[in-house]
């Protein structure tokens, strides 16, 4: 009898073993995502535009500059041909606007981390997911061949309508939207400045893409308000008469048609951000 037992209780650890081996993570699919923004009201006419992807599971997210990606692939690949050609200047044309850092959702979903880079180092800004109180509606429409849901709610000080497909059960969205029973496809705000609009899905995403799912190991994890004081710090000992290291130096360069100078930065400063609470 006990012989019994001792093989029993070895064929089930074995099988629990195999079973725990042989559990799959949970399939990651891409979203892709249109987004406009009216961020001068007194120039309507300049609209920011680009191109975010939001890589996701049941259980993580990350949001990150789609457009940020593909321009840097180019750009490293112009540099590294002006090194090899031995070029002095290097002519990058047209620069895209682009939003530098990612959103990571960990799994759990009560913060996130909001990632930036600042003089070569990574840093993770923590920060509490805020609390959306959607109010679901019954309309419906069709996006992408899926049936969406309206909801309206208000997230970072701007009220937004939303639509959301439970045929895709995450609830995490474009930015900082979430908390819906559905992956969030579209979304816009009361005054029609900042749109989201997703353009494609991936349901198996590449490899590549799931990868960034991952936030950096060695970044440093820290506030909003101990970041924004250290980039003070910076700017206030910033030599403005110093340049970039190296023999080659970057010309001609424009964004949107304007030529990348302080009068650009000053045009581009918005009078209508997308978050009015930190």
């Amino acid at each position: 009898m006990r012989l019994y037992l001792k093989l029993f209780a070895s064929v089930a650890l074995v099988y629990l073993f195999s079973a725990f081996k042989n559990v799959s993570p949970p399939p990651v699919s891409a979203a892709f995502y249109s987004f406009s923004h009216i961020r001068d009201t007194a120039d309507p006419s300049h609209v920011w535009k680009e191109d975010f992807m939001l890589v996701f599971n049941t259980e993580k997210s990350v949001y990150t500059s789609y457009t940020a990606i593909m321009q840097d692939s180019v750009q490293q690949a112009t540099i590294a041909q002006a090194y090899q050609s031995g070029s002095g200047t290097i002519d990058m044309g047209v620069l895209l606007p682009s939003t530098r850092g990612s959103i990571f959702t960990p799994a759990g979903n009560d913060f996130l981390y909001v990632l930036k880079t600042f003089r070569q180092n990574d840093y993770l800004i923590k920060e509490p997911f805020e609390d959306i109180a959607w109010k679901i509606e019954k309309d419906t429409r069709q996006i992408l061949g899926y049936t969406c849901q309206k909801a309206t709610g208000t997230c970072k000080g701007r009220q937004y309508t939303a639509w959301f497909t439970t045929d895709i059960p995450a609830k995490f969205g474009p930015w900082k939207l979430h908390g819906l029973p559905g992956l969030i496809l579209e979304a816009i705000d009361t005054h029609e400045r900042i749109q989201f609009s997703c353009t494609k899905i991936l349901s198996d995403a590449p490899s590549a893409q799931q990868a960034l799912l991952a936030a950096p190991t060695d970044a440093v994890v820290t506030s909003h308000e101990a970041y924004r004081k250290m980039e003070k710090a910076y700017e206030e000992g910033l030599n403005t008469e110093g340049g970039m290291e190296g023999d080659i130096k970057v010309s001609k360069a424009t964004i949107n048609g304007f030529p990348l100078s302080d009068g650009f930065r000053k045009k581009m400063a918005p009078n209508y951000p997308l978050e009015l609470v930190k």
